[in-house]
């Protein structure tokens, strides 16, 4: 599954970035490959992101969308993932 491989690139990346202590001001979900993937799925990659890094005040949080597939379900689902957490999406 896509999120199980972003969320284990955000481990390694920790990992590798032990030492580091900035925060994430910007996540970009695009190029096609997350349309398919639901709100829950882009919101638990970015909670994910938010434990192991953190996220900035004020962090954006972008995804691209098809306008031929995308519903107000989905338009929705993506609102409410951001008002869970402190990240602005767009």
């Amino acid at each position: 599954m896509y999120a199980e491989a972003v969320l284990a690139e955000a481990k390694s990346a920790r990992r590798v970035l032990a030492r580091a202590t900035f925060r994430v001001r910007r996540v970009f979900f695009g190029g096609g490959t997350p349309g398919p993937l639901e709100a829950v799925d882009l919101s638990v990659v970015v909670s994910a992101l938010a434990v192991d890094f953190g996220l900035a005040d004020g962090a954006e949080i972008t995804t691209e969308a098809n306008p031929d597939s995308v519903t107000q379900w989905d338009l929705d689902g993506l609102r409410a993932a951001g008002q869970r957490g402190s990240a602005r999406w767009r």
